[in-house]
């Protein structure tokens, strides 16, 4: 299922961030990873996403899931 989020840390220089979903409560954080972008421009700060979750591993205590097939669609809210 394909998730709605927006970019709300990211490094270029390591080309990773962090997603924010906040239509959930409490909101749900996912890292990002530029080699997951499949498609639209560069990722950026506060850029919508679209992706799914990476399913399959396990998720350690104070880490986030991983975002893969990342839709960058560009724009700021």
């Amino acid at each position: 299922m394909k998730r709605l989020g927006i970019i709300n840390s990211w490094n270029p220089g390591k080309a990773v961030g962090t997603i924010i979903v906040r239509d959930v409560n409490p909101p749900e954080r996912f890292f990002l990873f530029a080699s997951r972008v499949v498609s639209g421009p560069e990722p950026s700060l506060n850029a919508c996403v679209l992706f799914d979750v990476e399913l399959g591993r396990s998720v350690l205590p104070g880490k986030f899931p991983v975002a893969v097939r990342v839709e960058v669609l560009g724009g700021a809210q």
